[in-house]
């Protein structure tokens, strides 16, 4: 179990730092961090929004159009990225995957928002 100390920690550094999609917030060693998400494929894209909205991390109606509108590009579902996402596992354009099941919850909804700004640039 990760210390409730640490966690906090991480959490009030990123809200006070006011990070933003191109602001990639990093935790103290041994927790994580969110990764670079400029070079994330559309297919991952998709999923890991499918996953987002399954897990009510986002709503809206923009929110369900863009989930939409990417996952209706061919060959998107098909795609084993697709599938990684749909897991909540982002597969940055570089570095190591990251499951939004490892991180608390409000770096699993900044990790949805940084992931939907991505999308609305692939769309």
């Amino acid at each position: 179990m990760r210390h409730p100390i640490i966690m906090l920690f991480a959490v009030a550094s990123l809200a006070a730092a006011g990070a933003n999609a191109q602001t990639v917030p990093r935790l103290p060693d041994g927790i994580g961090g969110l990764p670079n998400l400029s070079g994330i494929g559309l297919p991952n894209v998709a999923g890991v929004l499918g996953y987002c909205a399954k897990n009510r991390l986002l709503a809206g109606s923009g929110f369900s159009t863009l989930v939409e509108g990417l996952g209706n590009k061919p060959g998107v579902k098909t795609s084993p990225d697709y599938r990684q996402g749909m897991t909540g596992t982002i597969i940055p354009g570089s570095g190591s995957p990251l499951s939004l099941n490892s991180l608390p919850s409000s770096l699993q909804t900044q990790a949805c928002e940084m992931v939907m700004d991505q999308g609305t640039k692939l769309l």
